[in-house]
This record gives C-alpha cells, structure tokens and sequence, in this order.
C-alpha cells in the first residue's frame, strides 16, 4: 500500500501546530518583552534598505504584486523599501524559489510566518532573534502548503525518531539572516551572566552578535570610556568582556547604523 502523503502533511501540520503553541507558552516573558523592545524595532522594522542588488526590481515588483512579500503603502516605488524582516523574507523566497516552490504558496507562508494579531509578533522575527542569539532555526517547506520555522534541535529530534516522513526540504535561516548583517558574528564567544532574565541584557547581546551598531561607548566607571567599533573588540580586552560578563559597568552608549542613540545603564 503506497503512502498517502496528504494525510501525512495534515498530521505534520498538526503536530507543528501544537509545537508552535508549546514553544510559545514556554517563551520567557523577557523574550516577548525583547520583541516588542524600541530598539529592536527600530533595527528590525524601522530602517529601511534597497534588495535591488540581490533581487532583479522586476522580480521584486512582481512578488510584491502577488502579495508574496507586503510592505508598506508609502514606500512602495521607493528604492529603500525593505526593512530587516522583508529582507530576510525575500532570501527565504529566493532559496525557496529555487526548490519550485509556487507563489500561490508562498503567500499563504507569508501570512503564516510574518503576521499576528499580537503587535510586533511573528515567527520570522522570533525565528531571527534566536538565531542571533545562538539558538539556531531552520525552515521546513515541501510543495502544496508545509512551511514552518522551528529550532534546529527540534527537527533533528522529531525526524531522527524516523516516524511520518515525507519529501520535503530544509533551509538553515542563520544563513539567510546572516546575508542582512554583513557585520555579524553570530558564534561571538561572549556570555552574559542571567541573561534569559533581563531584557537589556538579551538586547546588548543581540546588537553585539549582530553588529547592528555603528559604534559603542562602555563606561567602566563614569570616567572610563572604552570605544567597540566592533564586537570583536569586546572579546579581545578582557577588561570590557569582564564588565560586560558580570554587567558591572556604569552603562553603555550604543550609536545605531543611522545614527540613532540607545542606552544600556549597567550596575554600577
């Protein structure tokens, strides 16, 4: 008896839907905090760049068209048009384009993955956050509807039990994240004492690994100021990793890519 491939995409839809609800009542509530974080946004929603030197703008405008990718009315004919999150989709629609995945399901991806009632919320923005800060995600597509983000330690888990397989494909997002974050590192080998319980804390590590800053001011004390032009800064003067580590410091200033200022005040 062959196997039936729709009844096993329903009941792997199923058993996705129930992960997605476990995975989301487990989240720290730092974590959703951390999503709706002001300079999170700004960083992932707010500024705004040009895809035309990856994508052809005659491509773009056709997925954006098909509604494949939904951006803002005013910034539609702009050239800098795609914030963090669109761009990070539309590698994600390349590669998946790529597998001959349909538009028609893309679509229903995109509504899936990239929108929610919950303000600032959706599982590609989770997806990038944790894959930043170093718990990897990949995505399941196959042709006819599957499509889902989940931590790469979950797939290994449910697939290497060898149960309800059928052909599908498997794209690792730090890659297609990565693309977005030409300063990046993130196997920055920095850790933050308590850090799942304090947003601030969540938040400098997510601007260190992704790079997203044009530069930093540590204040060790209110008169010893170290400059990170980047992170890897940090790392190599044990002084400022070690403050930072144990967060003893007076606070730091952080510079955004725009020009744009955030501060982290410390514990000192």
């Amino acid at each position: 008896m062959g196997l039936n491939f729709e009844e096993l995409k329903k009941e792997r839809q199923r058993i996705h839907e129930e992960l997605k609800q476990d995975r989301f009542s487990e989240l720290p509530v730092e974590i959703i905090h951390l999503l709706n974080n002001e300079v999170i946004n700004h960083v992932l929603h707010h500024t705004k760049v040009s895809k035309s030197e990856d994508i052809p703008a005659r491509v773009l405008n056709n997925w954006i068209e098909k509604k494949v990718i939904i951006i803002d009315e005013q910034d539609k004919g702009k050239v800098k048009r795609f914030n963090k999150i669109h761009c990070v989709w539309l590698n994600i629609i390349a590669e998946a384009r790529k597998l001959g995945l349909h538009l028609e399901d893309l679509e229903v991806a995109h509504q899936k993955v990239t929108t929610s009632e919950i303000p600032n919320f959706s599982y590609l923005k989770l997806g990038i956050i944790n894959t930043i800060l170093n718990k990897p995600h990949i995505i399941e597509l196959s042709q006819g509807g599957i499509f889902e983000i989940m931590y790469q330690e979950e797939y290994r888990t449910f697939f290497n039990k060898g149960s309800m397989y059928y052909p599908h494909s498997i794209l690792p997002l730090t890659s297609l994240v990565q693309q977005e974050f030409p300063k990046s590192n993130f196997e920055l080998p920095l850790e933050i004492e308590n850090i799942t319980s304090d947003e601030e804390k969540m938040l400098l590590l997510f601007l260190l690994k992704s790079g997203a800053y044009g530069y930093m001011k540590v204040y060790l004390s209110e008169n010893d100021i170290r400059l990170i032009e980047n992170s890897e800064a940090v790392i190599t003067n044990e002084q400022v990793k070690q403050a930072v580590s144990t967060w003893k410091f007076h606070k730091i200033e952080i510079m955004l890519e725009d020009d744009t200022m955030a501060i982290i005040e410390g514990n000192l």
